[in-house]
């Protein structure tokens, strides 16, 4: 009769599953931690493009109205990504409020959904993905397209842009310099944009309750330019200017205000 000093199968299965449990888990996390980084990954880069996509439709139609190519102005690209701000940031608090929607939005339906698995759908669910995405384009070029409208209808109000004054080096060259220290005189330049190599100069009628019928944008070099003047005019900012969005505004207001004794808000 021979006897069997080796363990029970029942505990040899459960002993060796412990390692492999254990070896499991740790070969999972690293997997799960790839797969979040290409998420996030896929996730910045699909923004981005969007960001580049309204920044470029804002300043397209901003410097069009002024009669400037955006071509011309050789903007970085990156700067598209920072510029595409300013279109949303010109907008009222719903435009956040949507924003963070589309955002809320993306995530879940980007995500797997665990009935998937059923063909019909799995078709669904990636016919609203896509709806989605194109309903993006759609809202991020009104949004854009609107803005630089208006921010145009501003520069040609004279609301955004500063006065500027010129000196050319030599006033002899062209006939235009003599009209531009012409309008120079009467207060009728600002100052648009400028590169490495041209300043572009706005002229309007010294009039601004209404946009003029008629206005005119000079493209000139910075080498018939002996020196360009600024006027910074400003009667100052109220708090939601500062700021620009009110629940942030009152946030900073709570903690950069003094307090008195009671730990109220001094007013």
């Amino acid at each position: 009769m021979s006897s069997n000093n080796s363990p029970p199968k029942g505990g040899e299965g459960s002993a060796g599953d412990v390692p492999r449990s254990a070896a499991s888990f740790a070969s999972a996390e690293p997997t799960n931690r790839r797969e979040l980084s290409a998420y996030l990954t896929g996730s910045a880069v699909l923004f981005a493009a969007y960001f580049y996509f309204i920044a470029w439709i804002h300043l397209y139609f901003y410097y069009r109205e002024l009669g400037i190519s955006l071509m011309s102005l050789d903007i970085p690209i990156y700067y598209f990504i920072v510029y595409a701000y300013s279109a949303i940031d010109r907008s009222s608090i719903d435009t956040y409020l949507l924003v963070l929607a589309a955002v809320f939005a993306f995530s879940i339906l980007d995500r797997s959904w665990s009935v998937d698995r059923i063909p019909f759908v799995d078709i669904a669910h990636r016919v609203l993905l896509t709806g989605f995405l194109l309903l993006l384009f759609i809202f991020g070029y009104a949004l854009a397209r609107t803005q630089g409208l208006r921010q145009a209808n501003d520069a040609r109000l004279g609301k955004i842009l500063y006065p500027v004054h010129l000196a050319f080096k030599d006033v002899s060259r062209s006939p235009v310099f003599a009209e531009i220290i012409v309008a120079d005189r009467n207060f009728e330049l600002s100052l648009i944009t400028e590169t490495k190599d041209n300043v572009y100069i706005l002229r309007e009628p010294t009039a601004k309750s209404a946009v003029s019928p008629i206005a005119f944008t000079y493209t000139l070099a910075r080498k018939d330019l002996s020196y360009i003047k600024v006027d910074l005019l400003s009667e100052g900012y109220s708090d939601s200017q500062l700021c620009g969005i009110p629940p942030v505004c009152d946030l900073i207001r709570f903690i950069t205000e003094p307090t008195n004794e009671k730990g109220f808000v001094a007013r």
